[in-house]
């Protein structure tokens, strides 16, 4: 069925505004398992299946195909909690999130061309089904199943993960100095305060640059140091400061932004290049800023440029600031999200949003702040 540009736009407003139903009765489920109550966990439950069911509907009505089948397989698990096969879990509930996170992206793939590296559907549905056919303690089994696949193993309890961290390749001390009186250490200090400054803009991204920093050097570091340290930590602390020139209501903005008010976000990388070009021996750092919104597959902003292309300290940049985006959350995106589910969407983007040599070496660098404790 060819589907006209409003009814696309119908659509995944739709879908948004009953993932946040899904996410409100979820956390209801939450609580109760939490508080050890059971009053209102049905009427939640029935909740999940009315939103899940209404996006399957929807989606029959312009025959999108994938996400119809892919929804099917969450309402089953969903109908199975109805039928009381088994009960509702920290690990169940887990995988129902993850299961619309990822209905969430063959939803813009299918509707607006959105490239993915991997987003596991077979394999994701067979697992489905199956622990919709679970019973008792056996439901539990089969989502740690489902946590493994799309977490990437992350789902391991940071004190029982048997991974050996590599942490002779971690030790970058993100405190290390050049000469007390270079120029560059006093661009640096600079730098770091406009830095802070920035991140005062919205209270979505307090502490968040300081935070990016030592991950994107422990990151450049896991991967044998290919970007200059110095050059990268100058690119992280002005990445966003083009930010600081567009108005504070766009950046505030819970609805989805005009054509108008993207055009005005996507030029901050432009805006923060034109910046520190101007300053003296700073130019792979102005790069990196300008380049840190493209994407491998060349569909990215502000430019377009391919993985061939981009600079790696961008591409460090990109994984970086949408790990901690996603994580942290932003005033499009509220709610707090778990470790799993960050790195699930960043891997199902590997190859396609983000370069897979970087992810497969932040994926280690993760694995050790989770053995460390750090998250």
């Amino acid at each position: 069925m060819d589907i006209d540009g409003e009814m696309r736009v119908e659509i995944i407003d739709a879908f948004l505004d009953l993932s946040l139903e899904i996410e409100t009765a979820l956390e209801g489920l939450i609580r109760a398992i939490d508080e050890g109550e059971s009053e209102g966990v049905e009427e939640d439950i029935n909740a999940l299946f009315r939103a899940v069911h209404t996006i399957k509907g929807n989606a029959a009505v312009v025959r999108l195909e994938s996400v119809m089948h892919f929804t099917n397989s969450i309402e089953e698990v969903i109908e199975s909690l109805r039928m009381k096969r088994f009960e509702a879990s920290h690990a169940v509930i887990d995988v129902i999130q993850l299961g619309i996170d990822r209905l969430r992206d063959i939803h813009q793939r299918d509707l607006f061309d959105q490239s993915y590296g991997n987003l596991q559907e077979k394999e994701l549905i067979s697992l489905y089904t199956n622990l919709s056919l679970a019973k008792g303690e056996e439901a539990d089994q089969e989502s740690h199943k489902i946590l493994q696949l799309v977490g990437v193993g992350f789902a391991h309890d940071a004190e029982t993960e048997t991974y050996d961290p590599p942490t002779d390749r971690l030790l970058y001390d993100s405190t290390t100095s050049l000469p007390d009186h270079s120029k560059q250490a006093f661009d640096l200090l600079f730098f770091r305060e406009l830095s802070q400054q920035t991140d005062q803009h919205s209270i979505y991204w307090e502490g968040r640059t300081e935070q990016s920093h030592d991950w994107a050097q422990k990151l450049n570091a896991i991967n044998g140091s290919p970007v200059d340290t110095y050059q990268l930590s100058a690119a992280v602390y002005l990445h966003d400061i083009g930010m600081s020139f567009i108005p504070h209501q766009i950046l505030e903005k819970k609805e989805r932004l005009t054509i108008d008010e993207l055009a005005q976000m996507r030029q901050h990388p432009v805006w923060g290049y034109n910046y520190l070009i101007r300053i003296e021996g700073w130019a792979p750092a102005a790069s990196m800023i300008l380049e840190h919104h493209e994407r491998i597959d060349g569909k990215g902003y502000p430019i377009g440029n391919g993985g061939e292309i981009i600079h790696d300290g961008a591409k460090i940049l990109a994984i970086i600031d949408s790990f901690f985006s996603i994580l942290n959350g932003r005033a499009d995106r509220e709610k707090r999200k778990t470790v799993v589910r960050a790195m699930s969407e960043i891997n199902s983007r590997a190859g396609a949003q983000f370069d897979q040599e970087w992810v497969t070496a932040f994926n280690e660098v993760v694995r050790c702040e989770l053995k460390a404790g750090a998250l």
